[in-house]
C-alpha cells in the first residue's frame, strides 16, 4: 500500500511540474470514480452490523455495492485507464512533445506501475467475490475492522487470541 501512495504522489507532482495536468486529472478522475463506490459499500458493510431490520437490508446492500464496486473497478481502472490515460501519456505525448523524453519514460513507468497494482487488487476483488459466491466467506466484510472488548478497547486478531 505504501508503494501506491508513493507512485500516486509522484504522478501528481510530476504531472503538475512537467505540464501533464490533463493526463494527471484524467488519472485522478478515473481512480476517484471507483473510490466513491468503495466508500458507499464500506458504509453499507458498517450498517449491517447494527442489528434488527437493518442487518438484512445492509447485507443485501453491501453485496450489491460489492458487485458495483467490482464492475466500476474493472470499467474505470482496467478498461478506461489503459485506453485513455496510458494511450495519451504513452503515444500522444511522445508524438506531440518528443523533447521531454527522460520525463516520458519516468511518467509512463509510474503509470504502468499503477496499472499493475490495479490488476493485482482486482484479482483480490475477484477472489473475494468467488469466496462469497461459493460460500467460503459468508458475507462481505471489511477485514481491517477491529472488535471492541467490554471496556471499549479495540481488539485485533492477536489481542483477541490472548484474551481467549
Amino acid at each position: 500500500m505504501l508503494v501506491h501512495h508513493i507512485v500516486t504522489s509522484l504522478l501528481i507532482g510530476f504531472s503538475y511540474t512537467f505540464k501533464y495536468t490533463n493526463v494527471g486529472m484524467l488519472v485522478l478522475f478515473l481512480h476517484d470514480c471507483t473510490d466513491i463506490v468503495l466508500e458507499m459499500t464500506k458504509l453499507t458493510v458498517y450498517y449491517k452490523t447494527k442489528g434488527g431490520r437493518w442487518k438484512t437490508i445492509g447485507d443485501f446492500l453491501s453485496t450489491v455495492g460489492f458487485i458495483c464496486f467490482g464492475m466500476t473497478w474493472f470499467l474505470f481502472r482496467l478498461y478506461w485507464f489503459p485506453l485513455k490515460a496510458l494511450y495519451s501519456a504513452g503515444h500522444l505525448s511522445y508524438v506531440l512533445n518528443p523533447e521531454t523524453l527522460i520525463f516520458y519514460h519516468l511518467f509512463n513507468g509510474l503509470l504502468w506501475t499503477l496499472l499493475i497494482m490495479n490488476i493485482y487488487w482486482f484479482s483480490i476483488i475477484l477472489v473475494t467475490g468467488y469466496k462469497v459466491i461459493t460460500g467460503q466467506m459468508k458475507e462481505v466484510k471489511d477485514s481491517r475492522e477491529y472488535e471492541e472488548d467490554e471496556n471499549g478497547r479495540k481488539l485485533n486478531n492477536k489481542t483477541r487470541k490472548k484474551l481467549q
